[in-house]
């Protein structure tokens, strides 16, 4: 089932974004906060919405290599931005872009759909969470 209401399309590549909110409210986060998460994912839709991912199976991979490589400058200063902010909500915050980057020399790291996380870096990431609240119930 795709996430995104009267999608026709596959989940995996939707033609809309499907956004909530009770997270972020659960945390104390008000018009302020929301009016600044829209602008973030309008600058999001500014950086991509010229990009087009291949339909090709085998040219995702380059496409996706090149296009991370155009953005990391800006996913870093997000990942800083995102990181302010949930300190100022007392939510901790773990940055898994550095284990991201590493997929693109380590292809058992991204699904056979050539896009996602692999089996294998979920794995890394869920120890790095389980490491991070083993830490906290010190």
């Amino acid at each position: 089932r795709n996430t995104v209401p009267f999608e026709d399309a596959s989940p995996f590549y939707p033609s809309g974004l499907r956004l909530g909110t009770p997270a972020i409210t659960a945390r104390g986060m008000k018009e302020k906060e929301m009016e600044q998460i829209s602008k973030w994912v309008l600058s999001v839709i500014d950086h991509i919405k010229s990009e087009k991912l291949p339909e090709e199976k085998e040219k995702r991979s380059e496409f996706i290599k090149s296009f991370r490589t155009k953005i990391a400058k800006e996913i870093d200063a997000f990942n800083a931005i995102n990181e302010t902010i949930a300190k100022k909500y007392k939510v901790h915050y773990i940055n898994i872009t550095p284990f991201t980057r590493e997929a693109a020399n380590d292809r058992t790291l991204v699904a056979a759909d050539g896009l996602h996380p692999s089996a294998k870096d979920y794995a890394r990431w869920a120890k790095l969470v389980a490491d991070r609240m083993l830490q906290l119930t010190k």
